[in-house]
């Protein structure tokens, strides 16, 4: 998926590096974005990261493109960004003219013991929704063009990307008023098998209702139920949201680097 999976309006190209019948390092450049850059550690230092990297920049320039960018790109990420505790990564693209401009953060959710991520508590929130005349479901096969049509329209492409694949894994829940879905939640929609939940959105005419907060708990009761311990709000937005919800914890942060090309 990260080397040759697409994005919502462009393809990626996937650049290896070989020695002898080995790969030994690999690159993918996504439009402006630099999704991935790896070399193994035992053919570090000699080179071969540079040279990829230059690959990636070549390519980028080919495609237009004015500059590259590490890590957040909508729609097919590892991660959005470079983790904030990897000084050696972030002072090696520095050297090759890449600099900070932005962060982004994703928080952790603990799934065992965590009252407010419980069946019970799923129920009562469902309940709630159902009293104000709201429709709460696991969408289905059935549910993904109109979905993410409204999605698209209302939010961004690139969730309507991430949501038509999470569909795939059953991992979007909705919420319907007179049939329409004005709410919905997904998780594994990137980075699949791992219980990171996103994207979710509510329309504004239905917000404020509590529907948001009873699809995050179907989300996170689904990643429980997969066998994970802990639950991961990738890229986040609201944070207040999620900390008084679910009882989300600071996880790992990211730094975005960019250099012109």
């Amino acid at each position: 998926v990260k080397l040759f999976g697409g994005a919502p309006s462009h393809q990626a190209m996937g650049l290896a590096a070989r020695q002898g019948c080995g790969l030994v390092g690999v690159a993918v450049v996504a439009a402006r974005w630099l999704r991935l850059l790896a070399v193994v550690p035992s053919a570090r230092q000699t080179g071969i990261g540079s040279t990829l990297l230059g690959e990636a920049i070549a390519a980028g320039r080919a495609m237009g493109e004015k500059r590259l960018r590490t890590g957040d790109e909508p729609g097919n990420y590892l991660a959005p960004g470079i983790d904030a505790r990897d000084g050696a990564t972030i002072a090696w693209l520095e050297r090759r003219d890449f600099c900070l401009v932005g962060e982004n953060e994703n928080l952790t959710v603990p799934l065992v013991g965590n009252q407010q991520v419980t069946p019970t508590r799923g129920e009562e929130l469902d309940r709630r929704a159902t009293c104000l005349g709201y429709e709460l479901r696991r969408a289905e096969a059935s549910d993904r063009d109109g979905l993410c049509l409204t999605i698209e329209r209302n939010f961004s492409a690139a969730w309507a990307y991430e949501v038509a694949r999470a569909l795939g894994g059953a991992g979007v829940h909705l919420a319907l008023a007179g049939g329409e879905p004005v709410a919905f939640a997904a998780h594994d929609g990137n980075n699949r098998g791992l219980g990171w939940f996103g994207p979710a959105g509510t329309l504004p005419s239905h917000r404020g209702r509590g529907l948001g907060e009873a699809l995050l708990v179907r989300c996170l009761i689904d990643v429980a139920n997969a066998g994970h311990t802990d639950g991961v709000i990738a890229w986040i937005g609201p944070r207040a949201f999620y900390e008084r919800a679910v009882g989300a914890l600071p996880g790992r942060r990211f730094v975005v680097l960019e250099r012109a090309l």
